[in-house]
Order: structure tokens, then sequence, then C-alpha cells
């Protein structure tokens, strides 16, 4: 009997706190894991639904009967917004064909403030990435001109999210040492709950993402696009965030051998000359 209570102490005094160490650690892993994880991502965000209308713009150029209108330009954070942080310019098209053939709109080009051409993308995380890095790698020194985007000169951000811990329930093991285990069992429960919260933030991130793949389609002008002869094709193109545009140009293609020959619509741009650019930027403090 005596031989039998020393084995039990022994067995508590050496196991449990290797047990409880052991739990400790994995409960800390798992929450540096999971906070790392389980926040919902802005990047996956509607826009909120007090977001102003958009703005109309009423932009119009016209060739070989077809007319093309840019009705509005929606922005970072600007009036007319549907997703939270929308890394593009939406340029919002009405196009209507007067002549007596079809056409084929098969591609569109934005030229910046600096002269270079920006084609129209068709997938949202891509457009996304082109204008962070594009923004990243701006340097306002060789240019003098400095961004504003968003209403922040090139902006940088960080997503901070936090978790919310549920512990519960109870634990029961047989043997000499059931008590001390069952004790310094008690953080099992929170092991159990964090990877739940984790999973279920997961689920709204893919949930927004599909949303926002689906609106993006929904609106988007897809190319080529043909458009018979009276009728209106109205759409969105949209390219990485663009400051300063000059000019969008539109080209067409005969939608028949006979047809009308290749031909391109130059829309000019000159009221959104400051757009994306800060006209006051604040003076630089010397070191």
């Amino acid at each position: 009997m005596l031989a039998r209570l020393f084995l039990f102490f022994q067995c508590r005094t050496i196991f449990v706190p290797q047990i409880r160490k052991k739990l400790r650690k994995g409960l800390v892993f798992l929450i540096i894991l999971s906070s790392l994880t389980s926040c919902v991502s802005a990047k996956y965000k509607m826009a909120s639904e007090d977001t102003p209308p958009p703005v109309p713009l009423n932009l119009r150029a016209e060739a070989h009967s077809v007319d093309a209108l840019i009705d509005t330009v929606i922005i970072y954070a600007g009036p007319g917004s549907w997703k939270r942080e929308a890394y593009w310019d939406e340029y919002l098209l009405s196009i209507t064909n007067h002549g007596e053939h079809p056409v084929d709109l098969t591609s569109a080009t934005l030229i910046d403030f600096q002269g270079n051409p920006v084609v129209a993308g068709d997938e949202p995380w891509e457009l996304q990435e082109q204008s962070k890095e594009w923004i990243e790698h701006y340097d306002s020194g060789t240019t003098g001109v400095a961004l504003k985007v968003g209403g922040a000169s090139v902006m940088t951000g960080a997503v901070v999210g936090g978790i919310a811990l549920a512990v519960g329930g109870s634990a029961s093991f047989a043997g000499p040492s059931g008590a001390a285990l069952a004790a310094a069992a008690a953080p099992v429960a929170a092991l159990v709950a964090l990877p739940i919260i984790g999973f279920g933030a997961i689920l709204v991130n893919v949930e927004g993402k599909l949303k926002i793949e689906e609106e993006f389609n929904r609106r988007r002008l897809m190319l080529p696009a043909t458009i018979q002869p009276g009728q209106v094709a109205q759409g969105s193109l949209f390219f990485r965030i663009t400051p300063g545009p000059q000019r969008l140009t539109l080209f067409f293609a005969g939608a028949k051998p006979d047809a009308e020959p290749d031909f391109a619509i130059s829309v000019d741009l000159t009221p959104l000359s400051d757009l994306h650019i800060d006209t006051n930027p604040e003076p630089k403090k010397a070191e």
C-alpha cells in the first residue's frame, strides 16, 4: 500500500507539470496561429451601405456612328464604391451604335499622367496587386508629383484583427492521478474553440470573396463585346489605380469582313487630370 502511494505522488510530481507545460505551449501556438488566420479581412468586405451614390461625369466622344459615354468613374473609397478597399478605378460606360452594322469593342487603354498605357483588367485580385505594386514602387522624387489615393498620400495600411476565446467544458480521466490530470487539461476547451473560431472567420472571408467576384463580373463589360445597330452596351471597365488619366481609348473592329473598318474612339479626360494626385502636398520637414 505504501509503495502504491509513493508511486502515485511520484507520478503526479513528474508527469503533471510536464503535461501542463505542453498544453500551455500548444495553447500559445494556437492563439498565435488563430490571430494570424481568423480575422475577417477588409479585403473581402463590401462598402458601407451609407456610401454616397456615384457622381455623374458624362464625358463623351464619337466616331464611325458609335457614341462612347463615360457615365462616371468610381475610385477607392469614393462615391459609388461597392467594395470596402477597392484598389482599382472603375469606368462605367454607355456605348451606342448608331450605324447600320454591328461593331466589336475589342480592347481599351487608359493613358496616365506620365503618358504610360494602362490596359483594362478582368480579375479583381490581380488588379489589386497591380495597383499596390505600382503604388509601392512609385517615386514622387523623379516626377515631382505626389499621389493621393483614398484620401491619403501613397498609402500603406494593415488590417489588425482579434479573436475571442470561448473556454468551457469538463474532462475526467480514470486512474490514480485522474483529478490532477483533469485540472491540467482545463485549457483543452480553448484548444478546441480556437480552430472553430478561426474556421468561422475563414468561411466569412470565402463568402465575401465570392460575393465581390460575383459583383465584379456582373458589372464588368466583357471584351470583346458585340454591339448591334441601335443597341446600347453598358458596363464597367476596370483599371489599376491610374493617377491623372489623360484619355481613355476604345478600340473597335467591324463584326463582319464587309462592315465597318477598325477604328478607335478617344475620350478626353481633362476633368480627371488631378485624379489620385495631391494638389496641395505638405512640404517635407527639414532633417
